[in-house]
């Protein structure tokens, strides 16, 4: 299942990463489907930063820090999985 749900104390947030689904926002006063369609390239931008920078011509956002930080919220996120299916 392609699902990453984020649960608050007001509602919770449900998304696909690879599937072409909706957003959904579900709170008190509903649910709330948002369509949001993937960019033709969604990794050539990061890349062309990545290629600027080494080229000396821009500086790319992303560093070996910020690439942690998203490692360890991805690793958050999939703690559950993993657990239920260690062997």
């Amino acid at each position: 299942m392609d699902r990453t749900e984020i649960i608050g104390d007001k509602g919770h947030l449900m998304y696909s990463t690879f599937d072409d689904q909706p957003v959904v926002l579900e709170t008190v006063e509903g649910k709330k489907e948002f369509k949001i369609g993937y960019p033709v390239h969604i990794q050539q931008p990061l890349i062309q930063t990545v290629v600027d920078d080494l080229l000396g011509e821009g500086k790319c956002p992303s560093t070996g820090e910020s690439g942690a930080r998203t490692t360890w919220v991805m690793d958050q996120i999939l703690a559950g999985y993993k657990a239920q299916n260690e062997s």
